[in-house]
């Protein structure tokens, strides 16, 4: 056990703190046996009551039954809420409750969160400097670095939670968030263009809405007239845009009429996940906001990216500047300006086991471990590259697509390489097949996916795995090879699966040389070597992957024997069957009759969970994990309530199979989250002022029985900034959680794509995304068509 620096900054005076507040009495019918919907429609009457009466609500219990609480100047008597088939009524109670923070329980604990969660907001709200982007998000109005070749803003603010301890103290979570936007106003983006172009190109987009003294996000919904003639009616008055921005906004900190055009175009906006109403504003007054996913952000993105003493001083002076003087019911909130430091445990590395016998075995926790594992990414790559993996099973016929752009001697020499290269990696592969189709030099994507069909035909090339070195293509054609890529990958999985590579960066690695008894033969560039081998060793692990050959595996069998991953993409759910140390790994896959997968909708039905659980696990359970003691089912992201109960519906029928001990199984499903609500993160202490590094990989923080943080990257592996941890939650079962946290930092290590660095998903998890993504969207061999029709009409 080690002491780290955490993000948590304590509220010091709460527990001489009590507060107000009034009960709404809640007629609201639930369904039975279903859960999510019931949730979703409780948070809807939340965000209803919260609207009407301007302030914090909360789920409160009082001798059984469920009420609304609300702030105890609410006036609102009755408020009724949508709900479509039903409505759900709210009707204000008399009289006031005290809640007193001495007094706390698991059934109040929630309201005095909302409660105190408003009031921070309410003061950040207030604050000069800074603007809100979302309920947790705050960033400085003043961009950060000053560069002046830049197309971007870069703003720099935080996002924030209350969160309670086990010590009975109330923290605000705190870490560093940046936001992108475009240097230029959205009119001069429009200046000179097709405006009816650009509305279909910009609709959707996000934008920073400089409404006077308050900022905001925005979503384009269209384009209006000139701000001097687009009105809107407002109370039964008619305004211009022009003429409302000047006349009725205020703006004391933002020179708003430097920046009015009355000639430029009005925008037409909603607010983000509100389509239900629009509004109208000034192009002129709107900058477009970038994400990471944009590359050319991704030069003032590394600028951002903080290491752990530099993190932890922008959060302390971010305290001590916006979080001083909150107000709660009369009382200024005592923020400490220091982090928590507390001791938190750490899983060992697990033991690894190789082709040929080889073992990294686990080492025991002591003063001497770091020193130990400074090299175990280093090493974990190189028993891999000396040993071959250690699957042993036999490989499906494995085929070179390459475009005849590429002379066939390079052709020729590329298969040759490629085959003796890749029995490095696995002693029993035998060669590629080489397959030479032939490039339509971008014409159409759709009529060289053809010839990439007529090409496997030809070779009677009917199943296996292919490597497909894509053609090249000019930058406008973008689009092509992603399409192409896209359409091989999908529909071809059932039969052959593909992994594909550029055939320009490929070809790069050779050279051509005149040979007397050959010809023109050509070789790999020596002083290219390094380049070579490391571009291969990227392309070759992920293509083992695409094969299901299994590089290594645990060295011993996980606390849990089963494991099931299961994640949703578009209108597909790909499951991943672990059993005991990861020998034995198996993916599959079903499609979902309803789209899927979508942000705000991942949820699968049981009846799916059920079937591919059962056709898989009666299968398996005989031959990889006989009597197992457990089968918990990791799910990546938020579960729905349909996992439980498919769940205990397949022990049932594994139970009555005799397949399972039911009276001895345990089970449990489990979240787990790359991002998170609460900004948890720590440092390792290193002693000295000032001296902080990155955790320990396996470093864990238990919050209570069935939640927790594990950081599953740090060191040894490099990597550049603080790490972000994954949070893991038990949604059901009677699995013990430590446990299981701990077989998910095992998986983690299982890091097939890069063996020599950090995983920050369990193998379950991240071999269904890698997977999943050759054919879960939506562009088939007929859509391809009728896509490529509409352009060239």
């Amino acid at each position: 056990m080690k002491k780290h620096t955490t993000t948590l900054f304590r509220l010091n005076n709460l527990h001489s703190l009590k507060f107000p507040f009034k009960l709404m009495q809640l007629e609201l019918q639930e369904i039975e046996n279903d859960p999510a919907l019931n949730n979703r429609n409780m948070q809807k009457v939340l965000m209803k009551i919260a609207s009407v009466t301007s302030g914090p609500v909360a789920v409160y219990f009082k001798d059984g039954k469920k009420f609304i609480a609300v702030k105890a100047d609410t006036e609102v008597e009755n408020v009724e809420i949508s709900l479509a088939p039903m409505i759900a009524k709210a009707t204000l109670l008399p009289g006031n409750y005290d809640l007193n923070f001495n007094s706390l329980t698991s059934n109040n604990r929630e309201l005095a969160i909302r409660f105190l969660e408003f009031a921070v907001k309410e003061h950040l709200g207030n604050h000069p400097k800074l603007w809100r982007y979302s309920a947790y998000q705050y960033f400085l109005r003043k961009p950060i670095f000053n560069e002046p070749h830049s197309q971007i803003d870069v703003f720099s603010g935080f996002n924030f939670k209350i969160v309670p301890q086990p010590d009975g103290h109330f923290y605000i979570a705190l870490d560093l968030s940046y936001k992108y936007t475009d240097k230029k106003f959205l009119h001069e983006h429009l200046a000179g263009e097709d405006i009816e172009v650009m509305k279909k190109r910009l609709k959707g987009r996000k934008c920073l809405y400089f409404g006077g003294d308050s900022w905001y996000q925005v979503q384009i919904a269209s384009l209006g007239k000139a701000i001097k003639e687009q009105d809107f009616a407002l109370n039964g008055k008619k305004y211009t845009v022009l003429d409302w921005a000047m006349k009725h906004t205020k703006s004391e900190t933002f020179n708003m009429q430097k920046h009015l055009f009355p000639d430029t175009p009005a925008l037409i906006f909603n607010y983000p996940g509100n389509t239900s109403k629009y509004f109208n504003g000034a192009a002129c007054l709107a900058k477009m906001l970038y994400t990471t996913a944009d590359d050319f952000v991704n030069g003032m993105h590394n600028k951002t990216i903080q290491n752990p003493n530099n993190r932890f001083y922008y959060l302390r002076t971010f305290i001590k500047h916006n979080f001083q003087g909150i107000v709660f019911n009369g009382v200024e909130l005592k923020v400490n300006q220091y982090p928590l430091s507390e001791t938190l445990k750490i899983f060992p590395l697990p033991g690894l086991k190789f082709n040929n016998g080889i073992e990294m075995k686990s080492l025991v926790l002591d003063e001497r471990y770091e020193r130990a594992i400074e090299d175990f990414g280093k090493l974990r790559r190189a028993n891999i590259m000396r040993n071959g993996i250690l699957n042993k099973t036999q490989f499906n016929p494995q085929y070179l697509l390459v475009p005849d752009s590429i002379d066939f001697q390079l052709a020729k020499a590329i298969q040759s390489t490629f085959s003796k290269d890749m029995k490095l990696y696995a002693r029993n592969f035998e060669e590629f097949t080489l397959i030479v189709y032939k490039d339509l030099k971008s014409s159409s994507a759709y009529r060289q996916y053809n010839e990439i069909k007529d090409a496997l035909s030809r070779h009677n090339a009917t199943h296996g795995n292919a490597l497909f070195l894509l053609p090249d293509a000019e930058v406008e054609s973008a689009y092509y090879i992603r399409n192409l890529h896209d359409c091989v990958k999908k529909n071809f999985y059932k039969s052959i699966k593909f992994q594909c590579a550029s055939a320009r960066k490929v070809a790069s690695f050779y050279s051509g040389y005149s040979d007397r008894e050959n010809g023109y033969i050509f070789k790999l560039n020596q002083d290219g070597l390094r380049s070579y081998r490391s571009y291969i060793s990227n392309l070759f692990f992920e293509y083992l992957i695409v094969n299901q050959k299994w590089a290594y595996a645990l060295s011993q069998p996980l606390n849990h024997d089963i494991y099931i991953g299961l994640d949703v993409h578009d209108h597909y759910a790909g499951f991943l069957f672990f059993y005991r140390n990861g020998e034995k790994i198996v993916f599959d896959y079903t499609e979902v009759s309803n789209r899927t997968g979508t942000f705000r909708n991942e949820k699968i039905s049981a009846k799916v969970i059920i079937d591919k659980l059962l056709e898989n696990l009666k299968r398996h359970i005989p031959q990889h994990a006989k009597n197992p003691n457990s089968i918990i089912l990791l799910r990546d992201g938020r579960s729905f309530g349909e996992e439980g109960k498919a769940m205990k519906t397949v022990l049932g029928e594994l139970a009555k199979d005799g397949l399972i001990d039911a009276n001895k199984i345990n089970w449990g499903i489990v979240d787990i989250h790359k991002n998170t609500a609460i900004p948890y993160r720590v440092a390792l202490e290193k002693g000295g002022y000032n001296n902080l590094s990155n955790p320990i990989s396996g470093t864990y923080k238990l919050f209570d029985a069935t939640t927790g943080f594990l950081f599953t990257t740090g060191y040894p592996f490099k990597i550049p900034g603080t790490v972000q941890p994954i949070h893991i939650t038990l949604v059901e079962g009677n699995a013990d959680f430590e446990s299981v946290m701990q077989d998910i930092f095992h998986q983690c290590i299982l890091a097939f794509s890069a063996p020599d660095k950090g995983g920050s998903l369990p193998v379950v998890l991240k071999l269904i995304d890698t997977m999943i993504r050759s054919f879960a969207h939506s562009l088939t061999e007929k859509s391809l068509e009728e896509q490529e029709e509409q352009i060239f009409d």
